[in-house]
């Protein structure tokens, strides 16, 4: 891990597009969680039956019948549907029933809004450094045009 943060340090410092590289990161953490929340979310599933035996409504799309084989790649692809949108609040949610339901969905909700605000502050830092850079371009332009 202290590898992988000093290469992200040195490459981000020495290459000519630093605000790229830190976009690129940051999808690929926004990935990584997704794909850790839905793995998680694949377990409670298949242990609590949490995402479709709560309705028997065949149009539901978290009923039974439209949800796939255990050991199937849309299993994991509906995984991730459902943690995206518990993460970016969108809602279309199965209702919990359980506790651990409950806790399950409150957790989700609480890491979506801690993500929400890391990607805020974030694209945010972004922005202020590109105006930075853009300022300070533009002061030495402005000594260059006076100097001449």
């Amino acid at each position: 891990m202290y590898q992988f943060w000093a290469f992200m340090d040195r490459t981000e410092r020495h290459t000519n597009y630093p605000n790229l590289l830190r976009f690129v990161s940051l999808i690929h953490y926004l990935l990584l969680v997704f794909h850790w929340n839905a793995c998680l979310f694949h377990l409670l599933h298949y242990s609590t039956g949490f995402g479709y035996k709560l309705t028997e409504d065949s149009n539901s799309p978290w009923s039974a019948s439209n949800y796939p084989d255990k050991d199937s790649f849309m299993t994991y692809l509906k995984s991730v549907y459902w943690t995206v949108l518990a993460l970016t609040t969108i809602g279309d949610l199965p209702s919990p029933k359980t506790r651990a339901d409950f806790l399950y969905v409150i957790f989700e909700l609480v890491i979506g809004l801690i993500t929400f605000a890391t990607v805020l502050g974030y694209i945010a830092n972004i922005v202020t450094n590109v105006s930075a850079a853009r300022k300070d371009f533009q002061g030495k332009k402005t000594e260059a045009d006076a100097l001449s």
